[in-house]
């Protein structure tokens, strides 16, 4: 498999090194990985696979014509560069992956690195003609940098913001930290009173700052969170940035036996409502997960209906031999 961009030598350097060097056994520690800050962008889009091998070539299709629109670098090298940060300096990976993330960035056009990939022809440059090379003792003129305003706020703002801010009552403290539990195992990003708002914070201001700083806001349905006043702010501001759902922002967690009314009727929950744990934790990831859910296996023929037999049929020579008697 060859990925338009990638020459075919290095092609198979990346993918020998992914396979050596990256968290690929399966999708759960692949995802994990797109918590960082720099793959953020991608990390409800990862794809997956049956095998380690597959992985590693649906993520290399997957990202190699992708750019953060913040820093225009490219989602294939910021992968290789977040995965070399990860491993120590001394680990054989580490120089491994830095060298290919050097090497594919001028493959794909940016960047410079100071040896040239083997597939790449270097051109001789043309000598300038005198009047175009400046004079010593004429003045740069300084690039202009951007202002320290919005446009460089924006990204780091981002950067910084949480996945979910998980809303609740304190009856149910028991499942918020289990919910968040299982986020953060999944990779994701999480605050919870229970492990966020410390002793000699204030509370109201601790809840503005994280329905602010998450990109969306888990609400833990009960019949104490629906009757709660502290709650109904939370879940409210999450509904008024986002009122057709098209972004998910609000996204209701059943778990336990109550009546949704008003506009937070509309809103279609996750329920965990009777469910044992593997099923629950299974339901929720597939809930939070934003795009379609395709399954990675072809579902079933619904044509082929097997044959169902009730009871066993009873033994007909009996019936036979008793009217025979009679």
């Amino acid at each position: 498999m060859i990925t338009a961009g990638i020459p075919p030598t290095m092609y198979s350097q990346l993918r020998k090194a992914l396979l050596d060097c990256g968290p690929f056994g399966n999708d759960s520690q692949l995802r994990s990985v797109f918590a960082h800050a720099k793959l953020r962008p991608w990390r409800h889009s990862v794809p997956q696979a049956a095998n380690p091998a597959d992985r590693v070539d649906a993520v290399i299709a997957f990202l190699v014509e992708k750019q953060r629109a913040d820093t225009k670098e490219n989602a294939l090298v910021l992968l290789l560069r977040v995965l070399s940060e990860r491993l120590d300096p001394a680990d054989e990976c580490h120089p491994r992956l830095t060298r290919l993330a050097s090497e594919l960035e001028l493959a794909l056009g940016g960047g410079a690195p100071t040896t040239p990939y083997p597939d790449t022809i270097t051109q001789p440059t043309e000598p300038k003609p005198a009047s175009q090379v400046p004079r010593p003792d004429t003045p740069k003129t300084e690039a202009l940098q951007p202002s320290s305003g919005e446009s460089q706020e924006k990204p780091q703002e981002e950067a910084e913001k949480k996945d979910f801010f998980v809303s609740y009552n304190r009856a149910d403290k028991q499942w918020a930290e289990w919910i968040a539990w299982q986020l953060e195992e999944a990779g994701y990003t999480t605050v919870i009173q229970a492990w966020d708002f410390r002793p000699g914070s204030n509370f109201v201001i601790e809840m503005q700052r994280a329905a602010e700083q998450a990109r969306r806001t888990i609400a833990v349905l009960s019949p104490d969170y629906l009757q709660a006043l502290y709650t109904q702010p939370e879940w409210a501001a999450a509904f008024a940035q986002d009122p057709t759902g098209e972004k998910g922002t609000l996204l209701p967690v059943r778990v336990r036996e109550c009546e949704l009314q008003g506009l937070l009727s509309q809103v279609v929950y996750i329920d965990l409502v009777g469910l044992a744990e593997q099923a629950a934790k299974e339901a929720l990831l597939a809930g939070v997960k934003q795009g379609r859910v395709k399954p990675t296996t072809a579902p079933g023929f619904p044509g082929a209906a097997e044959r169902v037999i009730a009871e066993q049929p009873s033994f007909p020579g009996e019936s036979s031999l008793d009217q025979g008697q009679s």
